[in-house]
């Protein structure tokens, strides 16, 4: 895990001036596997001493802010994850806007997996990242690297940002002898959530999805939040903004130590999220993951985690 820890190193290297940076698109929900990433990237910024001027997530994103804030050695970052493609396209086009806005900055896309339902869609968002000289793309597997590869010149392998926090995560002391079920519920989901429910339910396991880690109050809190960056998004109202990332940082590092704690009370992890996965591997957690509807659990696993010797990959 240390390993694969030191491969994003490399990443700090393509930052052309460390104080002066922007971070965006980071996760303002409640989906603890991005708030992983999101707190692995500000670890990354911590430990290579890198200065981000301006943060934002797309619910407060407006791109005319930037003019007050891109220099020509302005490095933009755009936050990783599993949202490079059509499944996500509030993102994509965010990534695009920022394409043909700045097409003299660096640009910088962190680990990703990618994923197009539609190839005219693909190829379309290909043609625009291609208008760009100077965007770097970073792919967690090698469908997504080969996918890449029509968009930029400039494409790596990485690890995701989460395991940045190798070693900076809450254990808890109490440890149960039972297998967590950690299954999806969403539009990645396959045949392989309806069979290992059936299986965790005959074992009487505990089965639960990132959406059950987060209270009702937290819920309501930050819905409301939500509704009001969306409504402040094209407005400029930047002392707010700013505050609210400061605000979501602290609340989103809580709710990413509250599932930790939760993950390492079980002896055993069985999911079908990948950073159900990582997380597990984060913990030193024995664990098995199964694949996601588009192979993203099965490409990671197979460049990166299948090392890991108290972690496996298995088929329904």
């Amino acid at each position: 895990m240390q390993e694969l820890k030191q491969k994003l190193n490399f990443i700090a290297d393509l930052i052309i001036d460390k104080n002066d940076v922007v971070y965006l698109d980071y996760p303002f929900h409640l989906n603890v596997g991005d708030l992983l990433i999101y707190h692995g990237t500000e670890e990354f910024f911590k430990q290579h001493n890198i200065q981000v001027k301006f943060r934002r997530p797309w619910t407060s994103f407006n791109i005319k802010e930037l003019r007050y804030i891109i220099t020509p050695n302005t490095t933009i970052l755009c936050h990783g994850g599993g949202n490079f493609g059509d499944l996500y396209s509030v993102t994509q086009r965010l990534r695009e806007a920022v394409i043909q806005t700045y097409p003299s900055n660096r640009i910088i896309v962190f680990p990703q997996t990618a994923f197009f339902k539609n190839k005219q869609t693909e190829k379309s968002s290909a043609e625009i990242f291609r208008q760009h000289n100077d965007c770097h793309l970073f792919a967690r597997d090698e469908p997504t690297f080969y996918l890449m590869e029509k968009f930029s010149e400039n494409v790596y392998l990485s690890p995701d940002m989460a395991h940045q926090l190798y070693g900076k995560l809450k254990k808890s002391h109490h440890i149960k002898n039972e297998t967590l079920f950690f299954l999806r519920k969403d539009i990645e989901k396959t045949n392989t959530e309806a069979v290992l429910t059936q299986v965790a339910k005959r074992a009487q396991s505990t089965i639960l999805d990132w959406p059950d880690t987060i209270s009702i109050s937290d819920k309501a809190i930050w819905n409301i939040q939500f509704k009001f960056l969306l409504a402040i998004r094209h407005l400029k109202m930047s002392n707010i903004k700013n505050c609210m990332n400061s605000y979501w940082h602290n609340k989103s590092l809580q709710l990413m130590h509250n599932s930790s704690l939760l993950f390492s009370e079980y002896q055993e992890v069985v999911t079908t999220r990948l950073h159900g996965h990582i997380l597990s591997c984060l913990l030193d957690i024995p664990n098995t993951v199964y694949d996601n509807s588009y192979g993203k659990n099965k490409g990671y696993f197979d460049l990166w985690t299948n090392k890991v010797r108290f972690s496996q990959f298995k088929r329904i």
